[in-house]
């Protein structure tokens, strides 16, 4: 019959069709959302997690604490307008966050903010102290009246710094402070750390200055003053400051400001290193003699002639050494001493070249070459 267990069109039956499709809607029903197992309590277990985690207690050890800042309630500090920062960079040159730091620290106070500067510049000074500073430039300066000159190499660590023009004007003005002292001198930066500058303070001040706005080593390494009490100094630079040479010539005046400039170009273009050959060593001669005395005997030359070929070879030798002795570098046909006995006429008596000074720039230092992989190997092992 059709209500009959078994009955194939039994609905209700357990083992009709209808049973299974029954069996099927059930099991989805217990699936449904906000059963336990479900995708839907699933999502909803995860979102009151996040809901628990964002309903943390105010006092909670994992808020931040912001009672340091510089901003935070409690804690007072003045404001910095940009007209202060603009007033400290130009009164002290240093850069504008560098100003503007200082004020902050000193609440504005300029003077206070002036002081902390110079204190930075002074650390600053001390740690570039070690570094290598072979570039720079070689300044000169001559009085009005032409009788007094002054030579000078002032050093810095990079080409780039040494063609700005505050390095120039800071060479200018070091230049100009050592040719306001009277007499001739000569001696390194530490000898003249107490001169005036015109515009106030010191020379070894406005260095260290200089050191914290540039941000490099700076150091007058050499200079030297030449005063002549009845001739001129003539001066000449080269290559744009690489190399700087006076020239004291005796019996000089006005009329022979530019032979003055033209013996000086000589000393630049030959690099003499005597006046004349009364000036030179005589242990230097004997022993250019003997190497000139074992030169010829290794050649086979008899000795009865070897002392005649070394003095031969020794004026040559004084001929590339000494100016008076040198060929004029705009002139072959003359010497220098021929010159100067040429242009005397004009002068009402004998001209003399007293002395010279050469500074080529970095001459004498030992320069460091960088080594990129070694420095980066230095520093690792400093931090491990």
């Amino acid at each position: 019959s059709p209500g009959s267990r078994g009955s194939p069109g039994s609905p209700g039956s357990p083992g009709s069709p209808g049973s299974s499709r029954s069996s099927r809607s059930s099991s989805r029903s217990r699936g449904s959302p906000g059963s336990r197992g479900s995708p839907g309590s699933s999502r909803s277990s995860r979102s009151s997690s996040r809901s628990r985690g964002r309903s943390r207690s105010p006092g909670s050890s994992r808020r931040r604490d912001y009672s340091h800042h510089p901003g935070a309630p409690g804690k007072q500090r003045l404001s910095v307008s940009a007209a202060q920062v603009k007033e400290l960079r130009e009164r002290t040159g240093a850069g504008m966050m560098d100003c503007k730091r200082a004020l902050g620290e000193v609440d504005g106070d300029m003077e206070a903010a002036i002081k902390a500067l110079r204190e930075h510049g002074l650390a600053s000074a001390s740690k570039k102290g070690g570094r290598v500073a072979a570039e720079g430039l070689v300044g000169l300066f001559v009085s009005d009246c032409g009788s007094r000159g002054v030579a000078m190499e002032l050093n810095c660590e990079t080409d780039f710094v040494a063609k700005t023009d505050d390095f120039a004007a800071l060479v200018a003005e070091l230049g100009q402070a050592l040719l306001a002292v009277e007499g001739a001198a000569e001696g390194e930066g530490a000898d003249v750390n107490d001169v005036a500058l015109a515009s106030g303070g010191t020379l070894a001040a406005r260095v260290t200055e200089a050191v914290t706005t540039m941000g490099e080593k700076i150091s007058l390494r050499r200079w030297v003053r030449i005063e002549s009490a009845g001739g001129r100094v003539g001066a000449y630079v080269h290559a744009g400051g690489k190399i700087g040479v006076l020239v004291e010539i005796e019996g000089a005046g006005d009329p022979q400001q530019e032979l003055c400039r033209s013996v000086a170009m000589q000393v630049a273009a030959a690099a003499p290193r005597y006046v004349d050959r009364d000036s030179v060593d005589p242990d230097e001669i004997e022993g250019e003699k003997e190497i000139y005395r074992n030169e010829a005997l290794a050649s086979g030359k008899p000795e009865k002639i070897l002392d005649r070929i070394a003095e031969g070879r020794i004026n040559k030798y004084f001929r590339e050494i000494c100016l008076l002795e040198q060929e004029y570098v705009r002139d072959t046909d003359l010497t220098i001493s021929d010159l100067l006995e040429k242009e005397s006429g004009s002068a009402g008596g004998p001209l003399a070249v007293s002395r010279f000074v050469r500074y080529q720039l970095g001459e004498g230092i030992e320069r460091r070459v960088a080594n990129l992989a070694q420095e980066v190997a230095e520093q690792i092992s400093q931090t491990t």
